[in-house]
């Protein structure tokens, strides 16, 4: 589609097997900045390189020309713990019914929040200056490392117990697009900026139109299925009418992952 790929982690590139999987993937080009910056130019936060240096370093690279890039960039800072995190003034939580410790951890993970907000804000206005208009796509892969805190709270109780396996998500850009609410499963991502940029999947492999195919029916299927009546339905107990789009996800999945890659014929 004529974009120029470029991953930029700030990790080291030593640990799942990220040098191998990322020309896999196609992209033109994988920093990992632990690996490929010495030392003495870290910046530093909570003992992990902080976001404004991952974020000054995607500007580094980003090329000069007028060329679209599709960028994956992963932060590290805001990983657990939050033990080392100075907490902020402005940051307070006012809830009474919480251990002392628990408001405590809670006012350092909101000033490791703010710290990758303020991170994010520059990335954003970076784009805003440039000639092309840009989506943003901001999610986390987990929840973060609160467990004392979700001990203290149990958020995961009765009806609520699917949303453990819920992380935030945002998608913002620098042109007018709809807002909406909504629960989706990762998988389904991709299929939300291509329909943000009005690309239509029969222009794309066929594998996107399977996956369309499920996303009219299903919001999420991952350890879970949750319809579009956000009634939620365990993988091994699907309900009949899902039963025959599930399974050719499944086995078109499998073959991707795992099989001869046939259906990439």
């Amino acid at each position: 589609m004529g974009y120029y790929t470029l991953g930029v982690q700030a990790v080291s590139a030593n640990e799942f097997q990220r040098r191998q999987y990322y020309p896999i993937l196609d992209f033109d080009r994988f920093i990992a900045l632990e690996s490929d910056y010495p030392k003495e130019d870290w910046e530093q936060v909570n003992h992990l390189l902080s976001d404004h240096y991952l974020i000054k370093k995607i500007k580094e690279n980003i090329p000069s020309d007028d060329k679209p890039v599709f960028g994956l960039f992963l932060n590290n800072s805001t990983h657990a713990s939050y033990d080392h995190w100075e907490k902020q003034d402005e940051f307070a939580v006012l809830n009474e019914n919480i251990s002392e410790k628990t408001r405590d951890v809670l006012e350092r993970y909101a000033s490791a929040i703010n710290h990758a907000d303020q991170a994010l804000k520059d990335l954003v206005q970076y784009f805003q200056g440039k000639s092309k208009d840009t989506i943003f796509l901001i999610f986390g892969d987990h929840l973060p490392g609160l467990s004392s805190v979700f001990k203290d709270l149990q958020p995961f109780t009765g009806n609520k117990s699917w949303t453990k396996f819920h992380t935030p998500l945002r998608i913002m850009s620098t042109y007018e697009i709809p807002k909406k609410d909504r629960i989706v499963s990762a998988n389904f991502l991709p299929l939300l900026i291509l329909h943000l940029l009005d690309l239509k999947t029969y222009h794309l492999p066929p594998y996107f139109q399977v996956v369309e195919s499920l996303y009219q029916e299903v919001d999420v299927y991952s350890s879970y299925i949750q319809d579009k009546q956000g009634e939620i339905f365990e993988r091994q107990n699907q309900p009949e009418h899902l039963k025959k789009v599930c399974r050719d996800y499944d086995l078109i999945q499998y073959d991707l992952l795992e099989g001869q890659r046939h259906f990439n014929l």
